[in-house]
């Protein structure tokens, strides 16, 4: 009988460990950010990447719905707000922006 309780005590503490670890990757994703720099293009044809140049000269690579909105601003000043996107790479050391909104500076 005792067996039974601890088999159970330790599935219900790995349940909820499990769940904790998942809430907690969630809302680090969820959080938004916002960078003002330099809207500039990197790559080569035809793997072209649209990128950020912020004044501590880091890089963000941008993505999302508003991507296509936002190659028309190379070599503009803007600040993005988004999701930092951990999966992505485009080749940057920086990370990369899933950008949700922005605004012309």
């Amino acid at each position: 009988m005792k067996a039974k309780h601890y088999i159970l005590i330790i599935f219900f503490l790995t349940i909820i460990v499990i769940g904790i670890y998942i809430y907690t990757q969630q809302d680090e994703k969820s959080s938004t950010i916002t960078k003002t720099g330099e809207v500039y293009v990197f790559g080569n044809e035809p793997f072209t990447e649209l990128g950020l140049k912020v004044e501590d000269e880091k890089t963000y690579c941008l993505i999302g719905p508003l991507k296509d909105e936002l190659w028309s601003f190379q070599n503009t000043i803007l600040m993005v707000e988004g999701n930092i996107i951990e999966e992505y790479s485009c080749g940057l050391e920086g990370k990369t922006i899933n950008v949700t909104s922005y605004e012309i500076k």
